[in-house]
């Protein structure tokens, strides 16, 4: 199957709920894809995936953003998969437009059913934003989770997150970002459940928390009660309360 887009938003738009990120703009493109159904043991299914597109600003012909994505999916059976994507990006940024390469690898595995994980690597151009003039860097971004179910009430679900930037491919680090996240939840009925979260940011040595209890009175009304406290790590190693709320 394929098909054409074609999208539009006007600067001065406001949605009435929701989050828009994105005004002043107008995109078009194509996407096409194709499946295969090998039926083997351990191969269900192969799709191709193709996807190119423009993006230019509403009232001029300035092009702010092109892109050509290729991607091939496997499912190996019904609950694991991986896939693999290329992507050729043009992003113009600070009057400067930058051209990317980019490699990403995914994978998701529930061979265990009540560990099930997963990971997602990333390898290319990238821009570092935070100086002037923005320049093109090299970035490597690396993602491992899993998700203990030691029943059907308590779930713990942990990633690792962590990525590199340097200045161009073989050069000098910029920046090593790496953060942990911790969520566990429990549902205590149909209706009352608890969720604890605690974050680890080792670039910015900072830890954060958070806990929600959450009741559902009726269904589309939710009652929910939480506390959120971030602890910063000072100049001697110790951490210390940043904010409470």
């Amino acid at each position: 199957g394929g098909g054409l887009f074609w999208k539009s938003i006007h600067p001065d738009f406001e949605a009435s709920s929701g989050f828009i990120n994105r005004v002043d703009y107008r995109s078009f493109g194509a996407y096409t894809s194709f499946h295969l159904y090998p039926e083997k043991r351990y191969l269900n299914q192969v799709t191709f995936n193709f996807n190119a597109g423009q993006r230019y600003a509403y009232f001029e012909d300035t092009l702010l953003d092109q892109w050509l994505r290729a991607g091939v999916f496997f499912r190996l059976t019904e609950f694991n998969q991986v896939s693999i994507s290329y992507e050729n990006y043009m992003e113009r940024y600070g009057g400067i437009d930058f051209n990317k390469n980019n490699f990403s690898l995914n994978g998701d595995t529930n061979f265990i059913g009540w560990l099930p994980f997963g990971f997602y690597f990333q390898t290319g151009n990238s821009i570092y934003y935070d100086q002037d003039p923005p320049f093109l860097g090299w970035s490597n971004i690396y993602m491992f989770y899993f998700n203990i179910k030691p029943s059907k009430r308590l779930q713990m679900f942990i990633d690792f997150r962590k990525q590199t930037f340097w200045e161009r491919r073989g050069g000098a680090a910029v920046y090593d970002y790496n953060v942990i996240r911790q969520r566990t939840t429990y549902q205590i009925s149909k209706t009352l459940s608890l969720r604890a979260i605690v974050d680890y940011n080792h670039y910015d040595k900072e830890i954060y928390g958070s806990f929600l209890v959450s009741w559902i009175l009726r269904p589309g009304t939710v009652f929910f009660f939480g506390v959120d406290n971030n602890y910063l790590r000072n100049e001697v190693g110790r951490y210390t309360q940043n904010n409470y709320s």
